[in-house]
This record gives structure tokens, sequence and C-alpha cells, in this order.
């Protein structure tokens, strides 16, 4: 998971870096993109943390 959060930091300061964005997009449109790919990562990431929770409690009752 660490790996993920340095690649994501390393986009996060290209873009901050980049004069303008690729492919003709505003650099504000980059910057909620990245938002939607960040919410999404950390929805699976809590996803896979609750998930054997969630069965673990399960076979408990």
């Amino acid at each position: 998971m660490s790996s993920e959060s340095a690649q994501l930091a390393h986009i996060a300061a290209a873009l901050a870096a980049a004069p303008s964005a690729p492919f003709g997009l505003t650099r504000k449109t980059m910057w909620a993109i990245l938002g939607v790919v960040l919410a999404v990562t950390g929805g699976c990431v809590g996803l896979v943390w609750l998930l054997p929770e969630a069965a673990q409690a399960e076979e408990r009752q």
C-alpha cells in the first residue's frame, strides 16, 4: 500500500509542477480526476480492510 501512496504522491507532484495539463484538459479537470482516483482507491482499501472484519464477526455469531 505504501508504494501506491508513493505513486499517487508522485502523480500529484507532477501535476502541480506541470505548466499545463496533457491532452488539452485544464488543470482543474486533472485535479478532479486525481481526486476521483484517490476516492476510489481509498474506498477499495476500506473494503479490503472491512470485509475480513465482517467475516470474522459473522463467524463469531
